[in-house]
């Protein structure tokens, strides 16, 4: 289904009166998350340790279920509420990623929610409470949850559907080093597949943030690594959260996912610049010309500078 046509369905009221349950609900201060997105290998799981350090954020290990369970939704307007609950949590729960979260079953979670009065019924509340419930369960200090799974930047319009007053944060690292690293860390074994997974996702991210520009904010890998301070700053003023010296100077907290898959090493180290310009050393000639190429192409106009 065209994106454009899902996003009308989860927020038209026309269409929104065959569904069960409503998709968002406006009359929350409490569904209004935030996304680290774009293309992988950009430094996101940097940033998200980062941000992770703010007293008042907390973002959780990454979950590729999003995108499918909206998608679950808009096929299926006749969902009562308590199917709704149902099917979400146990793709949440029965998906393999669900271990790096560190929680106990979800059934009293789905108890708690299937007794929800009608009026606060609605997808967003489901996905809040899975993310409010890890919050609870690893007693985190943050109240506003954030997300950083780069496999989102494909159901941009869903999520924005479901959370319209959230945020994104487009990280950008140049093609050279992020395709390069694809492939050093075992994602992608052939090179024009992660070139693809780069440009694909950085368009879709640039297009997004022409729609929605008040919710939109870019930031550049070698920007962050080299004025990480100056960075941030212009990232807690975006989220409208003061910054704290801590997001530098604390120790990483552990971060789940990072712990248990070997392309995510590097995040607790240091930060450093050492990585930057990497591809262009470990990439060929040709692989280089084959990028350069795309970057000139104009079906990529969207995208913005990433030097």
């Amino acid at each position: 289904m065209n994106s454009a046509i899902e996003h009308f369905l989860l927020t038209s009221k026309l269409t929104q009166r065959f569904y069960q349950v409503p998709a968002s609900d406006l009359n929350s201060n409490d569904t209004s998350p935030f996304f680290i997105i774009g293309s992988g290998r950009s430094g996101n799981t940097l940033l998200r340790r980062l941000l992770n350090n703010h007293s008042q954020l907390y973002i959780p290990p990454e979950t590729y279920v999003l995108g499918r369970i909206i998608g679950h939704y808009i096929r299926h307007p006749s969902l009562t509420w308590q199917e709704l609950v149902f099917l979400t949590l146990s793709n949440f729960q029965f998906d393999e990623e669900f271990s790096t979260f560190h929680l106990p079953s979800l059934n009293k979670l789905a108890i708690e929610l299937k007794t929800l009065p009608q009026d606060k019924q609605s997808l967003a509340m489901i996905l809040n409470s899975f993310y409010k419930f890890y919050q609870s369960h690893h007693k985190l200090q943050g109240k506003r949850w954030g997300d950083k799974t780069p496999y989102n930047t494909f159901h941009l319009d869903r999520i924005m559907g479901v959370f319209p007053t959230a945020q994104f944060i487009h990280i950008v690292r140049n093609p050279y080093d992020a395709t390069s690293s694809y492939l050093k860390s075992g994602i992608y074994n052939k090179f024009e597949d992660a070139a693809e997974r780069w440009f694909q996702s950085v368009e879709l991210s640039c297009q997004f943030g022409r729609k929605y520009p008040l919710q939109y904010i870019e930031i550049n890998y070698n920007v962050l690594v080299t004025s990480p301070e100056l960075t941030l700053r212009k990232i807690c003023e975006f989220l409208q959260v003061s910054f704290e010296d801590n997001m530098l100077k604390a120790p990483p907290t552990l971060l789940g996912d990072v712990e248990e898959h070997s392309h995510h090493a590097n995040v607790m180290q240091d930060i450093n610049t050492q990585h930057i310009g990497k591809g262009l050393k470990s990439l060929s000639s040709d692989q280089i010309k084959y990028i350069q190429s795309k970057v000139n192409s104009s079906k990529y106009s969207s995208i913005t500078n990433f030097s």
